[in-house]
């Protein structure tokens, strides 16, 4: 199998402070997310003790870690209690980001997803703004929990604002960041009522 640019370019980045088998769990989730999914990936990840100098795996598991639980957290109406574990996730972003570049911009993509699991759209496009931002200025595309395009098209779907969801699950497939079931579903949902017209608003 041949990686991804992107995954090439993390993994140059991994070599200081994180052990090989570390390297190659974080590859192999990389792969996974972008076939299936950012969720596929925490399976494949070590827990953050089993490698304490690898600071991108840190980052890696409570970017995910915040994601889901946010994510659940809508489905449960974004009450206070349902976004304790993203609230969590987002505190030890927010603490990895003040030496990680990558945790910063994750830190905005969890923040933004609680704020759409609460539907506090403008909120939300406050931290997106910022997630892209931050993503503009890393040395290299920011992986975890997602790439901002797919990020913004997940959640702008989520609080129904489909205009701006289609246009970046548009710029996701344009780019070739995602593959397999993830390219498919994404193609779905561009072949469905919310981009084609009759839902988009």
């Amino acid at each position: 199998m041949t990686l991804a640019p992107l995954v090439v370019a993390l993994l140059v980045a991994w070599q200081d402070g994180c052990r090989e088998a570390t390297r190659d769990r974080l590859a192999a989730a990389l792969e996974a997310a972008r076939h299936d999914g950012p969720l596929a990936a925490m399976g494949l990840l070590p827990e953050p003790h089993t490698d304490p100098g690898c600071v991108p795996l840190a980052v890696a598991r409570h970017s995910l870690l915040g994601w889901r639980t946010a994510r659940d957290a809508a489905r449960a109406g974004g009450t206070p209690v349902s976004l304790v574990w993203a609230g969590a996730a987002a505190s030890d972003l927010e603490r990895l980001a003040e030496t990680h570049p990558e945790a910063a911009y994750a830190h905005a993509v969890v923040r933004a997803a609680m704020a759409a699991a609460q539907d506090e759209r403008p909120e939300m496009g406050v931290f997106l703004d910022h997630a892209r931002a931050v993503a503009a200025r890393a040395p290299r595309p920011p992986a975890w929990p997602a790439p901002i395009d797919l990020v913004e098209a997940e959640l702008w779907m989520e609080v129904d604002v489909y205009e701006a969801a289609c246009a970046a699950y548009r710029r996701v497939l344009d780019a070739g960041l995602v593959e397999g079931g993830q390219a498919a579903r994404i193609a779905g949902i561009l072949a469905g009522r919310r981009c084609t017209g009759t839902g988009a608003r």
